[in-house]
């Protein structure tokens, strides 16, 4: 559940942020989900991108992240540790990234980005329990190369991300949105009273 309403605002970008950005936003700590999200991309998806995209910044942003990979920072990669908010950063990226590898529970970056409408790529397992749907909502791809290929389709084409974008926050509008939810609520609340 995400209330919507919290991210109609859209915060001004930090001091020098760099576009076209790719944005992944977690918690991290050895061995965790995030960690091996963030060594992938830095590792096989990012070489992959600066290939075609030479400037193609990556912020790595979240709990712990500057403990993990401040030793991997550089002009191409910014790495801030905890932030107060993401959404500086969130509602100016290019991309928002879920590339989770393992672990389980609510996408909560999806509904996130969603609301924003940022676009989105994600592993199969990062998209995970929200009923997204592949070229529609989101570009899923569990392969490095495919992985850069989804973010080249969204840099190359900006069209491609505003439809993604759009579809994403209608779906998390509609079917996450605390609003939503509470009437739905408040339905069933009300059958089982007279039912």
């Amino acid at each position: 559940v995400i209330d919507v309403e919290n991210y109609k605002k859209t915060p001004p970008p930090i001091d020098g942020f760099v576009k076209p950005c790719i944005f992944l936003a977690g918690s991290f700590g050895p061995n965790s989900a995030m960690n091996m999200a963030a060594e992938w991309i830095l590792d096989e998806v990012l070489p992959i991108l600066h290939v075609t995209f030479p400037d193609l910044h990556f912020y790595l942003v979240g709990r712990n992240s500057d403990r993990e990979f401040s030793h991997r920072a550089n002009l191409n990669i910014t790495v801030t540790g905890q932030l107060e908010s993401v959404l500086p950063y969130l509602c100016h990226a290019s991309i928002a990234l879920v590339p989770l590898k393992f672990e389980s529970g609510t996408r909560f970056k999806i509904l996130e980005a969603g609301a924003c409408r940022i676009p989105l790529v994600s592993t199969t397992l990062g998209a995970e329990v929200i009923p997204v749907i592949d070229g529609q909502h989101v570009l899923i791809a569990d392969e490095p190369a495919k992985f850069a290929d989804a973010i080249t389709r969204i840099l190359v084409d900006q069209s491609i991300g505003d439809v993604l974008a759009e579809n994403c926050f209608r779906l998390v509008n509609s079917k996450f949105n605390v609003d939503s939810l509470a009437s739905e609520a408040k339905i069933i609340l009300e059958s089982l009273e007279h039912g």
